[in-house]
């Protein structure tokens, strides 16, 4: 895929800054830059939110429609506005949530289908609380979400055409319904247009559309609208749904991936899609994985990172793009001097979290998802740049 550059007035950070200063939204606004210590990293498709340990959310990367709290493209971080202190961040495809502290959720961007809980309607930047129970995690997909309650129950609203809201229904909704058969659930993830959940007793459930084989039930036909259990793993550890495929990790850190495979994304070598569960290749015990829309990254327990699938700006992290073959198998980030503990794979790049609790994003950066101030791609792990607004004044 080519980079098409941007205007010149897009591609200066300080052109930016300098439109955003002339908004009403930022009174008297001076950036600086600052260096947040970073607890979590989300990508997806253009984007990415970063919550720090203050509690602050982070976005940063294309804002249109509004997904990063702020409007308009942004290469760099900036703190979303009108949210307390976080716990938990979840970036869907355009809309974003947050789980505050007491268990409540938040979320701005997009609204056609009701994905940010509430009527549905225009988008808007600035967050609204959703209605529910207390919850202890939140996942956000293509126009939809999910949330583990504290009771163990699991909810999810916005678009459901393919049943990836797991009432039985394919009616989209508005407000949070509860997906019937699931107890006792400690973890959730979502994808474009399916979801899984892993139970106390590391069983593994997933629901919603089925034609890459995403749900890993041993077909390739319409999916069920309720959940169903997913076999031939094992104890689940992990799971993490990406664009159309599933990877999961089981008690011994074996990866396994099944779905879409077009991208080399499964990791097992070949670009056919799989509709069971099958191991990643040459990977061996890994502690993390995580999957995007064409690519999945793993990280091991000495802190190496992993990546495979499309490699067309380089977001492998190996520093040989490629648009075609993709990569089939995983490849070491090449960058020895960090330890990783996790890596967030977006639409063309990667970003990458540090145990130093820094950020550093590689490959595509023409939609500003590498966060240095630049719209230039980057072939290593380059890093995220925070910048805070402060008054004057004060």
């Amino acid at each position: 895929m080519s980079v098409t550059r941007l205007p010149v007035l897009f591609a200066s950070l300080f052109a930016i800054l300098l439109a955003v200063q002339t908004s009403p939204a930022w009174s008297q606004p001076v950036e600086q830059r600052v260096w947040p210590r970073i607890l979590q990293v989300e990508s997806d498709h253009t984007r990415n939110c970063a919550l720090d340990d203050a509690g602050r959310v982070w976005c940063w990367g294309d804002g249109d429609p509004l997904m990063l709290g702020h409007d308009g493209l942004w290469p760099a971080a900036y703190a979303v506005e009108n949210l307390a202190p976080m716990s938990a961040i979840a970036t869907g495809t355009n809309h974003s949530c947050a789980l505050d502290g007491d268990g409540a959720v938040h979320c701005w961007g997009q609204n056609q289908n009701g994905q940010r809980g509430m009527p549905r309607g225009p988008g808007e930047r600035l967050p609204n609380r959703v209605r529910m129970p207390a919850a202890t995690a939140i996942a956000a997909g293509f126009k939809f979400t999910c949330a583990l309650q504290r009771n163990g129950r699991v909810s999810c609203w916005g678009l459901n055409d393919e049943g990836q809201l797991g009432d039985g229904t394919v009616i989209d909704r508005d407000s949070p319904q509860q997906v019937p058969g699931l107890r006792r659930i400690r973890a959730i993830s979502t994808g474009d247009t399916h979801a899984c959940a892993i139970d106390q007793r590391d069983a593994l459930f997933c629901w919603g559309a089925n034609y890459h084989g995403q749900l890993g039930i041993g077909t390739f036909d319409d999916g069920p609208l309720t959940p169903v259990r997913v076999q031939g793993i094992g104890r689940v550890q992990s799971v993490s749904v990406g664009g159309g495929h599933t990877c999961a990790l089981n008690r011994r850190g074996r990866a396994f991936c099944w779905g879409a495979n077009s991208h080399g994304q499964l990791g097992d070598g070949s670009r056919t899609n799989r509709n069971l569960p099958t191991p990643v290749q040459t990977l061996g015990v890994v502690q993390s994985i995580n999957a995007g829309e064409f690519n999945t990254c793993a990280i091991s327990p000495a802190g190496r990172a992993y990546c495979w699938g499309n490699n067309g700006h380089g977001e492998v992290g190996n520093r040989r793009p490629s648009s075609f073959p993709p990569v089939t198998s995983p490849v070491r980030v090449r960058g020895s001097q960090w330890n990783w503990q996790d890596a967030s794979p977006g639409y063309g790049f990667t970003c990458g979290l540090t145990t130093d609790a820094e950020v550093r994003c590689w490959g595509e950066g023409r939609f500003g998802g590498i966060g240095d101030a630049t719209l230039d791609d980057r072939l290593r792990p380059t890093r995220t740049a925070f910048f805070d607004w402060i008054d004057p004044d004060l």
